[in-house]
């Protein structure tokens, strides 16, 4: 069978070919007509981004951009309308900053111009709503500063009766400041600023202000702080004053002095004034300047001097600078010992293979009553490694504190251990 020959004069007698074909060439000739005959326009295309080349005044000078350093024109171009007006042409228009003239640290205006990316561009570009952005240049800089506290307040902060201490920044006291080199050596101190309008007569936590206190008065405009915002956190202690006997506490006490201390203690001064807060005042009868610590206490007139600043639950109030405590144990005894063939392990934890591998001794002083010290024997003393302060878990080789077992007398001076856990 032949095969029939393709004929251009039956492909136009199909009726669905010429109608596809006719709207075709209508879609075809509405285009060009649209295209060559379109009416020319001017419109405004807005917020085209401006280019500036920082990147390249960095590298050959060291010079950063401070404050606002992005920005967009609106630009008025003209051309045909289907051009124009479509949504490509804010991508086709490059607006640019001219930098040439950029040496040295201060303030530019910086010239815009303005063109097509297209080689043969269709429109004509007539003006832009700016000629020049202004750009301050300058070295960048980040200094730290120490946070000075600065409460504004009319009159006395606390009522009559009451005192403050240093404010404390729980947070931290120190800031960087980051910015441009002129104006961060401008900064003298970094304040953080608060009002108050009400006395304070408790401890306060204050959300002061981050300001710039500068060697011109003048203020900031580029510098920030490595802080999320502006503000830090300030505590403010307040004291309410009261006079008080002065008194001691005693730690590590043998079973025997836990309820009473049969001594003789002498504070001087006997009272002082304190600043302490005034929910702690509910029946407190003394404050406690010190702990003396038995494996201090010797048999004989101990003598301790402490210094007001170690205080801690409170300020002195009327300049006291020491406290000076006299413990008398003169009907107390005092024995040197050999060390006992067995040093015992406590407070580890279950399972623990713990061995004493060497002593920071030689000998033992026990201080006691007298009674008791004369009929003391050695196989009677019981030491111990006290592995309290060593992770449960651990191994290797740690210096642990060696104590003394017993009711009425205890170790005087400072004794430990090296232990080997495996």
């Amino acid at each position: 069978m032949k095969n029939k020959k393709f004929n251009k004069k039956n492909l136009f007698n199909n009726n669905s070919f010429v109608m596809v074909f006719s709207v075709i060439v209508a879609v075809i000739l509405w285009l060009v007509v649209a295209v060559e005959f379109s009416p020319e326009v001017t419109v405004t295309v807005r917020q085209v981004p401006v280019s500036i080349d920082y990147t390249s005044i960095s590298k050959s000078l060291g010079l950063e951009p401070f404050g606002e350093t992005q920005f967009t024109v609106d630009v008025t171009v003209k051309g045909k309308k289907i051009t124009v007006e479509s949504d490509e042409i804010i991508d086709d228009i490059k607006v640019t900053a001219s930098t040439n003239y950029v040496n040295s640290v201060g303030n530019y205006n910086l010239h815009l111009t303005a063109e097509s990316s297209s080689v043969t561009p269709d429109y004509e570009i007539v003006s832009l709503s700016d000629e020049n952005v202004d750009v301050f240049f300058d070295y960048p800089k980040t200094k730290e500063f120490v946070v000075v506290p600065e409460i504004d307040h009319e009159g006395a902060l606390v009522p009559d009766g009451y005192i403050t201490s240093d404010i404390v920044f729980p947070e931290t006291n120190v800031v960087k400041a980051t910015g441009p080199e002129s104006e961060i050596n401008r900064i003298v101190n970094i304040v953080a600023y608060v009002s108050v309008e009400n006395q304070l007569k408790q401890n306060t936590t204050l959300e002061a202000t981050l300001l710039a206190d500068t060697s011109d008065g003048q203020g900031l405009k580029f510098v920030t702080f490595d802080k999320q915002n502006d503000t830090i956190h300030m505590k403010v202690p307040v004291y309410k004053t009261v006079e008080l006997p002065v008194a001691v506490d005693f730690i590590n006490k043998p079973s025997d002095y836990v309820e009473n201390i049969p001594f003789k203690v002498t504070v001087l001064p006997e009272k002082a004034v304190f600043g302490v807060p005034e929910s702690k005042l509910d029946n407190m009868k003394s404050f406690e300047v010190a702990s003396i610590d038995f494996t201090k206490l010797n048999n004989s007139n101990n003598v301790f001097t402490f210094s007001a600043d170690e205080i801690t639950g409170g300020i002195i109030a009327d300049g006291t600078k020491e406290f000076t405590v006299k413990v008398e144990l003169s009907d107390m005894g005092k024995k040197t010992f050999e060390i006992p063939s067995e040093i015992g392990i406590v407070n580890g934890s279950e399972g623990t293979d713990a061995s004493v591998s060497e002593l920071s001794f030689t000998e033992i002083t026990v201080v006691g009553p007298k009674e008791y010290i004369e009929a003391l024997t050695v196989d009677k003393i019981v030491l111990n490694a006290d592995l309290v302060n060593v992770k449960a878990g651990s191994t290797g080789e740690f210096t642990v504190p060696v104590t003394y077992a017993d009711s009425s007398s205890w170790l005087f001076g400072d004794y430990s251990a090296k232990i080997i856990i495996k």
